[in-house]
């Protein structure tokens, strides 16, 4: 009786695994709306880590800002603009200082879709790589899981950097490795 359950729960997983991997994955559109409502709901928490420096907890993505002389650094977007707009929120929670530099880790969706959320002309900052696959996610959006936001053609960076570049923004001095 006992080995006929086993075999049972058995089957019965690997028919339900089956059906989830040859299950048809929802198009860019409709996952980035089901992550939206997710990201809706999701809170967005600030934590302290030194100095003016601060971790954003939450969202769909590690992010992070950093205050600086009288305006403020943010370490990526986010992935979605509605959860960038609670980070923006978040960040005036702490300061009223301006976002006016993003410094961009990478070109995945998840730190570079929430770009649009943030005002328009800020310094961009990213490795030299970053750009033209910010533009290949523009040109091609068949590429990613999400919809790649339009409006990131606004959002490419400013300055890039190769390896390792030491740069002071706003009387903060970072050194920025690939």
């Amino acid at each position: 009786m006992v080995r006929k359950a086993v075999v049972s729960v058995l089957v019965v997983s690997a028919v339900l695994a089956g059906v989830v991997f040859f299950m048809p994955r929802p198009s860019p559109p409709v996952m980035t709306k089901l992550l939206s409502v997710y990201a809706s709901v999701v809170p967005i928490t600030v934590q302290p880590v030194r100095d003016g420096i601060y971790y954003v907890n939450g969202g769909m993505a590690n992010s992070g800002f950093i205050v600086a002389d009288s305006s403020v650094i943010a370490i990526d977007s986010q992935m979605l603009a509605v959860t960038a707009h609670k980070v923006l929120e978040a960040i005036a929670g702490v300061t009223p200082k301006p976002v006016r530099t993003i410094i961009l880790t990478h070109s995945d969706p998840d730190h570079v879709n929430g770009l649009p959320a943030y005002p328009r002309g800020m310094e961009i900052i990213a490795q030299e790589h970053t750009g033209p696959q910010m533009q290949e996610a523009l040109d091609n959006p068949a590429l990613n899981k999400t919809s790649t936001p339009a409006e990131l053609k606004y959002y490419l960076p400013t300055k890039t950097v190769k390896d390792d570049e030491t740069v002071v923004i706003d009387g903060v001095t970072l050194r920025l490795l690939h």
